[in-house]
């Protein structure tokens, strides 16, 4: 490319820069905000009187446009502004409209805003729709975060296609030719199955799934966390109405802290949700690529497993209709699983580090499956006894793999055992029964997965024809052909233990732990995509391996492209005045015992106490710590915080001579932190998330072990480089 053309090139770019700056940073200084409302007054049910709508809102300084649809057949029926409890400002709603727009401005930061409504019966009929918050002149920290985010990024972009294409040459010395030209092409062609696989997300709606929301909430909740400093946010704010619940203690939720931060960078919580699936999804297809590639040697095979596992019609459900970011990490790391176990018994042993990189990812996205990933492993271990015997090189690499998964994932397990043993949540499971049987063993052979919600689990066509695989390539069995088979045989080991054929009543405790043993087609998928990968890559040669592929992806896209219309018809949510619920906890495992949802929304900041005359003059809550000044009147008496209890919180009272005593806590019987507090009649109280001694531990096996791997991995690479400087 010639320097004027180079010249010009630089010029267009710079301007299709500009705009691109111009167009995303036009809204940076508006605020919306939408409440979906939808309640009725009605003369013959609800009582004359004041009722706030919307929740406590604190907004920036600014003239705000406050619009509120509804309708009325009567006067005197009115819209209220509360400011701090106290109502400022009642404007009636006409009659014979359906529209009332009121300008509001906030002057000071720090004033909680309510916006509610008076009924008067005089009317037969009063009906609020919604209510929406417009503001384009106000300066909000997140928005700023998020427009400097997204111009940060288009300029990356724009300056590295700058330099790709008009500065060719640079680009091939600095930075090109580090990389394959397979590589770059297993990169693009990733990247596009990518792009395709995440059609649902490009909606500018919601796609709800079964857990989605959850997930969702545990976003929330870490973001919160990280706000008020805790790191790592073992004790989740937001979710449970700022009580703290426990669920970093049970759910490991590391990964998630990458879209906590964006939520902190000021995107909203379901665009966060989107980028975080298509990250995932990226780099589950990613991985198995690496797997099979490095498996089979074999550039074809690792295509050719990259396109069954972007169609997998179970890691479809479990993206979409399910929702299971846990499971949906899982995935990201099984195939590392797979091929370290391939590394080392391939005569590879010192690859082991592959295999403790699956294990400490799984153990970091999802119990269960690392649970289900330990059994299948264990079960090959000992089908592989006897050259394990055989080869001591064999047996260390498992026990180094094994050894570094522990200590670089104590953080999670030492605390987690430590809450198991305590066992004051609702997590151990005492019934008798399985909570849910096997699938129907026909299920297997559905020719078409059930998209539509509920999705019914299925391994789906185009990975079941992989079982069949070993009997059509059965002549001249070579040792990749024999691991292959290995692959087929516990695939349909898994799938078969997702069935009614595998007598689940006999295994009462497996079966509570994991819920729902279909989740073992999140291993049978993984296993299937490698092995179809391998066979498809040693088909005999012919005129073109492209061609193969190419019929692959039809073939896998005519199984699969209907899940997109039915999750986009049956999953899909307006996200217009949608807001996350604090409430959102699932089946509430990780709740203490005796705590209810219902009991604590209704109960909010109220401190309980045994004694009828307790009185409390005031309090304050900041994140996981909560004080409060009382009187009371009998020698001895019980307190009931309203922070749910988990191990690892200390509480002190100070009387009114200033003397200061340690407390012991304890879960109440309504699941809150408990503390008693005896011949102190009045002074003052403060309890705090503290963490536990086994926490500390834990975090600092964790450190220690990360900071001598990161030095050895410093240590080879710069030992290698002195090898190659010539003397």
């Amino acid at each position: 490319m010639k320097m004027r053309e180079k010249l010009i090139s630089l010029i267009v770019l710079i301007g299709i820069l500009s705009l691109l700056l111009y167009s995303v940073n036009q809204d940076v200084f508006e605020y919306d905000d939408v409440f979906l409302i939808g309640r009725n007054f009605l003369k013959n049910t609800d009582a004359k009187g004041d009722y706030f709508l919307s929740p406590s809102m604190t907004l920036k300084p600014g003239l705000y446009d406050i619009v509120i649809k509804g309708s009325t057949d009567g006067d005197f029926n009115s819209i209220l502004i509360s400011v701090d409890n106290v109502i400022l400002q009642r404007i009636e709603f006409p009659k014979e409209t359906t529209e009332l727009k009121i300008q509001y401005t906030v002057e000071k930061p720090s004033e909680t805003i309510r916006i509610g409504s008076y009924f008067d019966q005089s009317s037969d009929n009063f009906a609020i729709d919604e209510i929406s918050i417009h503001s384009s002149n106000v300066i909000y920290k997140n928005s700023v975060l998020f427009h400097i985010v997204i111009s940060l990024f288009w300029v990356v972009t724009i300056v590295f296609l700058g330099f790709r294409f008009i500065f060719p040459t640079s680009y091939e010395r600095l930075i090109g030719h580090r990389f394959s030209s397979a590589t770059k092409q297993a990169f693009w062609i990733i990247l596009l199955l990518t792009l395709f696989i995440s059609i649902p997300l490009y909606s500018s709606d919601y796609i709800k799934g079964d857990d989605s929301t959850f997930h969702m909430s545990r976003i929330e909740g870490i973001k919160t966390s990280l706000s008020y400093g805790y790191f790592p946010t073992r004790i989740h704010l937001f979710t449970v109405f700022d009580y703290g619940y426990g669920s970093g203690l049970f759910y490991p939720d590391i990964f998630l802290y990458f879209p906590a931060i964006l939520r902190l960078l000021g995107f909203d919580f379901v665009l966060t949700y989107k980028i975080f699936i298509f990250l995932l999804n990226f780099l589950a297809i990613g991985s198995a690529y690496l797997a099979a590639k490095n498996i089979m040697n074999s550039h074809d095979a690792g295509i050719a497993a990259a396109i069954l596992y972007a169609f997998a019609a179970y890691r479809i459900i479990d993206f979409y209709n399910r929702g299971a970011v846990g499971e949906a990490l899982a995935f990201v790391f099984i195939p590392w699983i797979i091929w370290g176990f391939y590394e080392i018994f391939d005569g590879k042993p010192h690859h082991w580090p592959i295999l403790a990189v699956g294990f400490i990812g799984i153990t970091c996205s999802h119990v269960i499956t690392l649970a289900m990933a330990g059994f299948l492993s264990l079960l090959f271990l000992i089908g592989s006894f006897r050259k394990i015997l055989e080869n001591k090189e064999i047996f260390l690499s498992i026990i180094k793999a094994f050894a570094v998964t522990i200590c670089v994932t104590a953080f999670f397990l030492l605390p987690l055992f430590e809450q198991l043993i305590e066992n004051s949540t609702g997590l151990v499971y005492t019934d008798k029964n399985p909570m849910q049987g096997g699938l129907p063993f026909r299920t297997i052979f559905t020719a078409y997965a059930d998209w539509y919600a509920p999705a019914k689990p299925s391994v789906g066509y185009p990975l079941l024809i992989v079982s069949i695989f070993p009997l059509i390539f059965y002549k001249n069995q070579s040792e990749i052909k024999r691991t292959l088979n290995v692959l087929v045989l516990f695939g349909i080991l898994s799938v078969l233990m997702t069935t009614k054929l595998f007598p689940w009543d006999k295994f009462v405790g497996i079966n509570q732990i994991i819920q729902f043993p279909w989740r073992f087609l999140t291993i049978a998928t993984p296993l299937f995509v490698i092995a179809g990968g391998g066979y498809i890559s040693i088909i005999p040669p012919i005129k073109s391996k492209s061609l193969v592929l190419m019929m692959l992806v039809m073939a896998c896209s005519l199984y699969t492209i209907p899940a997109f219309s039915a999750i986009l018809q049956s999953n899909r949510i307006n996200v217009r005045g949608y807001h996350l619920e604090q409430n959102r906890v699932g089946n509430g495992e990780y709740l203490p015992n005796g705590a209810d949802i219902s009991f604590i929304e209704h109960n909010k900041n109220q401190v309980l106490s045994s004694d009828p005359t307790f009185i409390n003059h005031e309090f304050d809550r900041k994140g996981l710590e909560f004080s409060f000044r009382f009187s009371v009147s009998d020698d001895s008496v019980i307190f009931e915080i309203p922070l749910l209890f988990y191990k690892g919180y200390q509480a002190f009272v100070t009387d009114t001579s200033g003397k200061t005593q340690k407390l012991t806590v304890n879960p109440g019987k309504h699941g809150f932190t408990s503390v008693r507090v005896d011949e102190i009649r009045e002074g003052s109280i403060k309890i705090f998330y503290a963490g536990t001694a086994i926490q500390k531990i834990s975090d600092g096996i964790t450190s220690i072990s990360i900071l001598l791997i990161l030095f050895m991995l410093f240590y080879k690479k710069h030992a290698k480089r002195t090898m190659r400087i010539p003397r």
